[in-house]
């Protein structure tokens, strides 16, 4: 599985394109390019994270990672991870997991363990404290 640029690197490319549209006009340059520096910061704070490819219905099964690829992968990620539409934050044992509808700590996961649980759930279609 190829990953996708992160949330970051895909809004940094989109206010590049801004700011290269925007050389020729000086004016209008001038007062704007504050406000993508500014936007670049806000969002190098608050997207930190890699975002997980997605994967059709038909290969979801096949293409899941294992749970020591998924525990690898998850704390190898940094501040925190998006997978399937389930984000994994850091805390002090472990991690904790926000569900698809923003419901945090749906799921202390500590262990590869941990994951095969969290990967068995979502093979079944279930939605974790949802």
């Amino acid at each position: 599985m190829d990953t996708e640029p992160s949330a970051y690197e895909i809004i940094c490319t989109e206010l590049d394109k801004v700011a290269a549209l925007l050389c020729d006009a000086g004016d209008l340059r001038e007062r704007i390019a504050p406000s993508l520096a500014e936007i670049r910061a806000v969002a190098q704070n608050a997207l930190p994270c890699p975002v997980m490819p997605a994967i059709t219905m038909k290969d979801y099964t096949e293409q899941m990672p294992t749970p020591a690829e998924l525990f690898a992968r998850v704390a190898t990620a940094g501040s925190h991870v998006e997978f399937h539409g389930y984000t994994f934050w850091p805390v002090e044992d472990g991690w904790s997991l926000t569900n698809p509808y923003g419901i945090d700590d749906v799921m202390q996961l500590r262990s590869v363990e941990d994951f095969d649980r969290f990967l068995t759930q979502l093979q079944r279609g279930a939605i974790i404290g949802g």
